[in-house]
């Protein structure tokens, strides 16, 4: 009944997690504050509302109620509620507030900056940068596609388009009206036009 919904939790969380690192030092924060964490109020916002909002966004059946409003592309936004950064940063401080002596603060702090630091990937490489050479610092081959559409002498456009293309074509020419949102999955009906997207 709920296969789908467990499929798309499962394909979301795996894009949301990436290589799972910072998900694992986000659990093992949540360890160190339940043994180690006295104020009631930080706990409970860190822990406790961790784990709700966890349960609520694994589960089936509020994946199954609000998937009209959060597709499979963008259900995994949801777990951005998680608050990952500040859990793991509370817990990093208070390891190294419990450290007594100077030097093994020092100590602790480096060692936990190079963890953070092994656990990712630098953002900056060249699968996510390359040089562009138009002023909209978007794809060439996007800008010219949106020129072409934008040349034709009819005073009312509107354009089917690549979900890859939608966005940067809103934003290369706006006079141009498309087909569908974001999301080109489904139908989309008018009083003059049914449209199966996904087919075209």
């Amino acid at each position: 009944m709920f296969e789908e919904n467990i499929e798309i939790i499962k394909n979301t969380f795996q894009e949301f997690i990436g290589s799972g690192m910072y998900m694992l030092l986000f659990f093992i924060a949540l360890l160190y504050i339940y043994m180690k964490e006295d104020n009631k109020k930080n706990k409970a916002f860190l822990l406790y509302t961790s784990i709700i909002i966890l349960l609520i966004t694994l589960n089936p059946i509020f994946n199954k109620a609000v998937g009209k409003i959060f597709t499979d592309s963008v259900y995994w936004r949801v777990f951005w509620l998680l608050p990952l950064g500040i859990t793991i940063a509370y817990a990093g401080v208070k390891f190294i507030n419990s450290e007594k002596q100077k030097y093994k603060q020092i100590v602790a702090t480096i060692g936990l900056i190079l963890i953070v630091v092994v656990s990712g990937k630098l953002i900056y490489n060249k699968e996510n940068y390359f040089e562009l050479g138009n002023f909209y610092k978007l794809p060439d081959e996007d800008v010219l596609v949106t020129q072409l559409i934008g040349a034709d002498d009819e005073d009312y456009k509107k354009a089917i388009a690549p979900e890859s293309l939608v966005a940067h074509m809103r934003q290369i020419d706006a006079s141009i009206d498309l087909a569908y949102r974001r999301d080109p999955q489904g139908k989309r009906k008018s009083n003059t036009y049914s449209i199966n997207v996904r087919k075209c």
